[in-house]
């Protein structure tokens, strides 16, 4: 009982609860000896963009006139085809599972000397030993500035900030020059590997329905089953909420070719100034409201 009123104790004084102390983030700026948060603005065309892109959507954005953005190719993707993207390009190292599909990235990184957009920590250090440039990608969850600079002292780039993070919270980040906001995406609900093996579809794509009608995008990819958020996240209509931070990002993996197409459009008239407008179901996903 001791040992254990004693551990409390050490755990209560050294890890107190993130939500109970408001300045949480420059508290821990102050321990590790971080530098202030910058407040600094930036236009629309100040902004360096990253769209991610599946194989049809990379010939949306070339087609899409006054549009400058850094594409973002995903690796395994629901053709499983090609993989055979450009010397230096930017390839997110999605639906990895196993010691062989890791290895054949590392091959592929290495010769085409890709900048490596991990979701793992695996192709973490695939670019690390292989001194390639790499982005830290959403799905490692970058609650914090603690968190972030430990990548950043590792050599990352950037870094996607974790999506359950209200933009109250990312305010607080240090390293704002080094984050990228997605501005548009379709959350991934559920992955599963069980049912995928099971597949009685017989079909890579695929749409469900729900009572309610909302249509849930469900894709089987590299022995993965991937059900989306019927809504994306999408703060293209409210663009100007993100003008704290140098790197925005939009990714078109889950949309439909149409939607694509309008929502290029809209975000080249919005930074242009031209007015648009368009009309979509959409969350803001937690950037008002973070997960407590």
């Amino acid at each position: 009982d001791l040992k254990r009123t004693i551990a409390k104790k050490i755990k209560s004084d050294l890890f107190p609860q993130k939500e109970v102390i408001k300045n949480y983030d420059e508290i821990v700026a102050k321990a590790f000896d971080l530098p202030a948060p910058k407040e600094e603005k930036f236009l629309y065309k100040d902004q360096k963009m990253f769209t991610f892109v599946d194989e049809i959507k990379e010939e949306i954005i070339d087609k899409t006139q006054e549009l400058a953005t850094e594409k973002i190719y995903y690796y395994n993707d629901e053709k499983g085809s090609k993989n055979a993207f450009k010397n230096g390009a930017y390839v997110k190292a999605q639906n990895i599972q196993s010691s062989y599909n890791i290895e054949d990235f590392e091959k592929a990184a290495v010769a085409n000397n890709w900048t490596v957009v991990a979701s793992n920590i695996g192709t973490v250090w695939i670019a690390i030993k292989n001194g390639l440039k790499f982005i830290v990608d959403r799905e490692l969850n970058c609650y914090n500035s603690v968190a972030i600079s430990f990548y950043l002292d590792y050599g990352a780039e950037k870094v996607v900030p974790s999506i359950e993070l209200s933009l109250e919270e990312i305010s607080k980040i240090n390293n704002r020059d080094k984050l990228i906001l997605l501005a548009f995406y379709y959350p991934v609900l559920m992955t599963s590997r069980a049912y995928e093996e099971k597949n009685i579809f017989g079909k890579n794509k695929m749409t469900l329905l729900d009572r309610k009608d909302y249509e849930y995008r469900v894709r089987f990819e590299n022995k993965l089953m991937k059900i989306y958020n019927p809504m994306p996240v999408d703060m293209l209509y409210e663009l100007e909420r993100l003008n704290q931070y140098q790197n925005i990002g939009i990714d078109l993996k889950e949309t439909h070719t149409p939607e694509a197409i309008a929502l290029l459009k809209f975000y080249v008239d919005k930074i242009n100034k031209r007015n648009p407008s368009k009309k979509s179901k959409f969350t803001r996903g937690h950037y008002d409201k973070a997960v407590v």
